[in-house]
């Protein structure tokens, strides 16, 4: 064989095994480098394409910790570090994004609740916006028209007595807050929310059994119209679960995983609101209630709770594109 036949042969046999590995890759989720320890229950967002972690909670010798760092994960070199500190450490906040950057309010240190509207912007400046109230902890939380919905949660997180049906829009300027009509799926912990075209999309979360000491999960689901001021009930999600992971894809489809069922869970489903109907996709890679954050063509799976007095330090992703072209109507489901 001719050198240059050869030398052409070897060059295609090489750029069909290296497609074939990004195919592979593109199409499962792919590990990257951990977080240097355990970590979940942070603000999270995107900032020029790289994910951005704000505080959240870790275990350590059984003691719980409530972080301050800010953690910054290069996309491209595929690296962690630590990008600043917060003033103070913030936990369960409600929090969203937008094109300027990552809004975040309530929350707790641990010790207290936080009533200030922040904002951290490109450059990684932390900006307080504004006073707000009431600040709330465990809630779902969801940006749209300028504004931070907040739906249920409670008024102390080391209180689930103190759970709430409130549902409440925060002004991303100024700061004020405007009272919308309760929550009509009760007093929640931790559901998940979304937002598509002018509806808030709220999925699970757990009512608090103060006589049993126990959370007892939720399959309810509902839409909140911004047109017309009302909730209404859709499709319940699969099975009853608190910690859902949320996000948005096509500007039609809310990506639904994770959480805590009768245990934790690797379950995921697209609900599309066009149909009022589930999608099963492909298995989260791991079984915890942690977060989804989009950034390019990626979702990212993101450390969070795995056990109980416990935090994941794993860190996923997989070319969202492929959870739609795998997703299958369902016809039935067994939890897990």
């Amino acid at each position: 064989m001719p050198k240059t036949s050869y030398l052409r042969t070897h060059y295609l046999m090489l750029m069909a095994v290296l497609m074939s590995t990004l195919l592979v890759r593109a199409t499962k989720w792919e590990a990257l480098p951990s977080l240097s320890e355990g970590s979940g229950n942070f603000v999270c967002g995107t900032v020029e394409g790289d994910l951005i972690l704000l505080g959240g909670i870790g275990w350590r010798d059984d003691i719980k910790q409530w972080r301050d760092t800010i953690w910054r994960f290069d996309a491209t070199a595929t690296k962690w570090t630590v990008a600043g500190k917060l003033p103070s450490p913030v936990a369960y906040a409600a929090f969203g994004q937008t094109q300027e950057g990552i809004y975040f309010a309530g929350g707790s240190d641990g010790q207290k609740m936080h009533n200030t509207l922040h904002f951290l912007n490109h450059a990684l400046e932390l900006q307080p916006v504004a006073k707000f109230a009431p600040p709330l902890c465990y809630s779902g939380s969801t940006i749209a028209e300028g504004q931070l919905f907040v739906v249920s949660g409670g008024t102390d997180p080391n209180d689930l007595k103190t759970l709430t049906n409130l549902f409440y829009a925060v002004n991303l300027r100024t700061g004020k807050t405007t009272l919308l009509p309760e929550y009509a799926g009760g007093r929640l912990l931790v559901p998940g929310a979304a937002t598509v075209g002018r509806s808030v999309y709220v999925f699970g979360g757990a009512t608090w059994d103060a006589t049993d000491n126990r959370a007892i999960n939720t399959d309810s689901a509902f839409a909140y119209s911004l047109e017309e001021k009302r909730w209404k009930a859709i499709k319940s999600y699969p099975m009853p679960v608190r910690g859902l992971a949320s996000c948005v894809l096509a500007d039609r489809y809310i990506l639904l995983g994770g959480g805590y069922g009768e245990t934790f869970t690797d379950f995921a489903v697209l609900y599309d609101t066009e149909t009022n109907s589930y999608l099963k996709t492909q298995p989260l890679p791991s079984k915890a209630m942690a977060n989804f954050i989009v950034a390019g063509d990626f979702i990212y799976w993101v450390g969070g709770e795995h056990a109980m007095r416990q935090r994941s330090d794993a860190v996923h992703r997989i070319h969202w594109r492929t959870l739609l072209r795998e997703a299958k109507p369902m016809k039935s489901f067994r939890g897990n």
